[in-house]
């Protein structure tokens, strides 16, 4: 690959690690304790509910959906971010482009 491509590629996975990291801190937090991982932080319920009533019921629902749906989003987004940085350190060490196996 030539220097112009590899510049031109390595400028495209840096923007997308950026736009990935935008997108997962929309509504995860990075783990201090794990490298590459990120959490999804469960949404705060409404003070109603906490009432138990018909409508707090399905608040509640409402809110479990969202988070099973954001986790499901950070799931697919750190993989496809630590995809993006294995292949920006392939970069760095001239290996990528190379076969891995």
């Amino acid at each position: 690959m030539n220097a112009s491509a590899s510049e031109k590629l390595k400028a495209s996975l840096l923007t997308e690690k950026e736009r990935l990291e935008k997108e997962l801190a929309a509504f995860a937090v990075r783990d201090p304790k794990m490298r590459d991982d990120w959490d999804t932080t469960f949404p705060a319920a409404a003070p109603r509910a906490a009432s138990m009533s018909h409508g707090s019921l399905e608040e509640q629902a409402d809110i479990r959906e969202e988070f099973e749906t954001e986790l499901a989003q950070e799931q697919a987004l750190e993989l496809r971010l630590r995809e993006v940085k294995l292949a920006l350190e392939r970069m760095a060490k001239g290996a990528f482009g190379q076969c891995r196996s």
